[in-house]
């Protein structure tokens, strides 16, 4: 269920958020702000009178929680006050939408939300402050809330979806914010959406309604009589269950046309100014849902961002009712509703993106880019499993930072930005890790597919130009959890080594010295091998490996021999169900020290364990920042100290502690990361000498590139 209408521009809907400091970003980020557990919709209008535009966010009912709405204020820069919440306060199940319009002629904007009773108004004060709701309407489950004046009395009218089965009903407003009672007309199928406006210019308002379920997969209009009925009119095909429609000009003919966003991606369909349309015009982006109207890049063309599943699509128009081709994409992890407007008032088209439990403002610069993290498609392996990991190097050669998932390589423009993936791995996704194998100067990739049974360890020798040979496939008698390349056995060629999660064990691959690997050796291990890294923890020269025990709540350390083979294990105690393990020099002493990422929901911390130079470690300090799963260390202010960024998994952000270089931290600075992540790395996208950081998504098999600001 999607709400409103681009050219009924009081149809839109909001979310309920804290307040931000309007403080420089150290990366480049659309701030989020949490709102109720499943925002539904927006609404946008100047609540308070003061020139500034506001939202209104509706939180949908989910697991007990009741429908909410709530109100945040805004500043001029763009930022948001804390939010202010008005109860619905209804037993009854909301899935409805809220709407921004005058409904008793006041000259304050009023807010008319739906809920399973109804659909209810809150008179606004002009203050940004609301009265209690007044039932306004008694059609039930309204899915969608459309205003306009349907029968030129000058008064904001209603238009909804609703009922047990859906019916598109007209309530003509009494001038005091009651109602007349419904106008109801029968719509072919489920509705899922409507939009009011002037097809046929006889300056009388009409309705386009979007149906999906029950075969019928069209959109229906209705042609307005001016009296506040309608008529019923053709039906076009459109999007497979189509979810959401808007009205406006793609092709700057002024007749208004209809794009709807559906199963298939986005359909535009031309007007022929008569209330008929042309067949649609399809472009295919997959399950999508919700989508915003503006000129983002200042051309005169109309463009789209689309919401579909995790992803949002920026569409640059053609003006002739298609898009440009390879569009910008940011991933939220979900993308449930978007909304259009200046928020900074800076002349730039803004979108602010209703996703799980926050609304996201993403400030345009113009171009049609965003302040927010650009994501780049990689590629998945079916619904659960996209890019599980991501490696940094430059593959074909070219002095700049290139990224590699377990689907593709995504070679770098140096400006922060990624060509279209090249794929190299149509196996399975799993863990990766980059060396040159074969000491030819040219970058290669070790592919541990991820399982939990018997699986292979793939070698793809590079070629220099980003593409890959075939792969050198080589058996492992247990399901891959993690890999690590380095030198174990000091013959200068890099070995590698993958850790197994049932069974526990760590096997060994050395290098024949030819980019060959010989038959592994095997080391005993608790169970649960979740993560390994290496190290040289003894200053010795030798390399050592440490392995993060998540089932047993340990961490092992298994120091080296030089020559390839390691001593007996040894464990610490790590609780809360470690899963990743990270080394560097935290405090300048000169010994490697560790940082242990724990995903235990709740309790998850990063626990620092100070290197005594001896293989030994003694406790640091634990830092609460969530259900962490990966790490990645850098000087991200440029303050010649190591900081650390956590990647967290249950709430998709990432979080920033600066170091103070004596091995502690400050308290976390969070960044919303792309949908839901499983790996980060830090790396110079851009060639400003800044680090900045990229995650591996694994629901949208796509990669999302969080660039350095210069922040200090």
């Amino acid at each position: 269920m999607r709400q409103f209408s681009f050219y009924c521009a009081f149809g839109l809907i909001l979310l309920a958020l804290p307040a931000r400091a309007a403080v420089k970003e150290q990366f480049l980020v659309a701030p989020t702000y949490v709102t109720g557990t499943l925002p539904g919709s927006i609404a946008v209008g100047d609540f308070n009178g003061d020139g500034v535009q506001d939202i209104a966010v509706y939180d949908e009912w989910r697991y007990g929680v009741k429908t909410g709405l709530s109100i945040l204020l805004g500043n001029p820069d763009g930022t948001f006050q804390p939010a202010k919440t008005l109860s619905l306060n209804m037993d009854a199940v909301g899935f409805g939408s809220v709407v921004a319009a005058d409904f008793n002629g006041d000259g304050k904007l009023d807010l008319a939300a739906g809920v399973g009773a109804g659909t209810y108004i809150y008179f606004g004060r002009g203050d940004g402050t609301f009265a209690p709701p007044v039932l306004a309407s008694s059609v039930t489950y309204p899915r969608q809330i459309v205003v306009g004046d349907f029968n030129g009395d000058g008064k904001t009218d209603l238009a909804l979806l609703g009922g047990q089965i859906t019916a598109l009903s007209v309530q003509l407003n009494n001038g005091d914010g009651t109602f007349a009672p419904p106008i109801t007309y029968s719509v072919p199928g489920y509705a899922e959406s409507l939009v009011a406006a002037d097809f046929n210019a006889d300056g009388k308002l009409d309705v386009a309604v979007a149906s999906g379920d029950g075969g019928t997969n069209e959109i229906t209009i209705f042609l307005g009589n001016g009296d506040g009925t309608l008529a019923i009119g053709n039906s076009y095909p459109a999007g497979f269950q189509p979810y959401f429609v808007l009205a406006a000009d793609f092709n700057n003919d002024g007749i208004l046309d209809l794009i709807d966003a559906s199963v298939d991606g986005v359909d535009v369909l031309l007007g022929n100014g008569d209330g008929t349309f042309q067949a649609a015009i399809n472009r295919n982006l997959g399950y999508c849902d919700s989508f915003a109207l503006g000129d983002f890049n200042h051309d005169g063309k109309l463009d789209a961002a689309v919401g579909c599943v995790s992803v949002v699509y920026i569409l640059l128009g053609n003006g002739d009712g298609t898009f440009q081709s390879n569009p910008l994409t940011y991933d939220f992890g979900a993308s449930r509703f978007i909304v259009s407007g200046d928020f900074n008032h800076d002349g730039k088209t803004d979108l602010i993106v209703a996703v799980n439990g926050d609304v996201a403002v993403m400030l345009g610069h113009g171009n049609g880019t965003f302040v927010a993290a650009r994501s780049f498609y990689s590629g998945s392996f079916g619904y659960d499993y996209g890019a599980l990991s991501a490696g940094v190097a430059d593959f074909n050669g070219d002095g700049k930072a290139d990224i590699a998932t377990p689907a593709s390589i995504l070679l770098g423009n140096g400006d922060g930005s990624f060509q279209p993936q090249l794929t190299f791995n149509p196996g399975g996704s799993g863990f990766l890790g980059v060396g040159d194998f074969n000491r030819d100067g040219k970058m290669d990739i070790a592919l541990g597919i991820f399982s939990f049974l018997p699986t292979e360890l793939s070698i793809y020798m590079g070629n220099g130009d980003g593409t890959f040979q075939s792969a050198q496939d080589y058996a492992v008698p247990c399901g891959v959890q993690s890999l690590v390349v380095a030198d174990f056995n000091g013959d200068g060629w890099p070995d590698i080594v993958v850790g197994c999660y049932a069974s526990g064990g760590i096997y060994v691959f050395l290098n024949l010295g030819n980019g060959t690997f010989g038959i592994p050796s095997n080391y005993a291990n608790s169970s649960g091998s979740f993560f390994v890294t290496s190290g040289d923890f003894r200053n010795d020269g030798k390399t050592d490996l440490i392995v993060a025990n998540s089932t047993a709540n340990t961490t092992s350390i298994l120091l080296g021999n030089g020559d390839g083979t390691f001593k007996a294990p040894v464990t610490i105690s790590t609780a809360g169900n470690p899963v990743f393990a990270a080394a560097a020099d935290l405090n300048g002493d000169g010994k490697l020290d560790l940082a242990i990422a724990s995903d235990v929901k709740p309790g998850g911390a990063i626990q620092i364990l100070l290197g005594t130079g001896n293989g030994t470690f003694r406790q640091g300090k634990s830092y609460a920042v969530g259900e962490v799963i990966g790490i990645a260390f850098g000087d991200f202010n440029g303050d010649g100290k190591l900081d650390i960024a956590g990647l967290n998994f249950g709430d998709s952000v990432i979080s920033l502690s600066y170091g103070n270089g004596n091995g502690t931290f400050q308290a976390p600075v969070l960044y919303g990361a792309g949908g839901i992540s499983s790996w980060i790395a830090a790396g110079d996208f851009n060639g400003d000498h800044l680090l900045d950081l990229v995650t591996a998504n694994t629901l949208g098999g796509d990669v999302s590139a969080f660039l350095n600001t210069g922040a200090k």
